[in-house]
C-alpha cells in the first residue's frame, strides 16, 4: 500500500509529449491510460496535421506540430 501511494504521487509520475494523433497515438495514449498506476502523466500530444492542432483526444490537446517539441520541453 505504501509502495503504491508512494509511486503514484505526483512527482513521482513521469510527464510525457506523446508525438502523434493517429491510430498508433491513441493506441499508446489507451496502454498508458489503462496501466495502474499511471506510469507517464501525458501532458499533451503533437500532430502535424494542422486540422487537429487545438482538438483534444481523451481530454489531451493536440498542443500543434512537432517543431514545438524543443519549445515544450523548456516550458513544462
Amino acid at each position: 500500500m505504501i509502495y503504491i501511494r508512494l509511486f503514484t504521487a505526483s512527482r513521482f509520475i513521469r510527464r510525457m509529449i506523446l508525438l502523434g494523433a493517429g491510430r498508433s497515438g491513441r493506441v499508446i495514449l489507451d496502454v498508458i491510460n489503462s496501466t495502474k498506476p499511471l506510469p507517464f502523466q501525458v501532458i499533451g500530444i503533437l500532430d502535424d496535421n494542422p486540422e487537429l492542432h487545438g482538438k483534444t483526444i481523451d481530454g489531451i490537446e493536440i498542443l500543434g506540430g512537432s517543431e514545438k517539441l524543443l519549445t515544450l520541453i523548456d516550458e513544462k
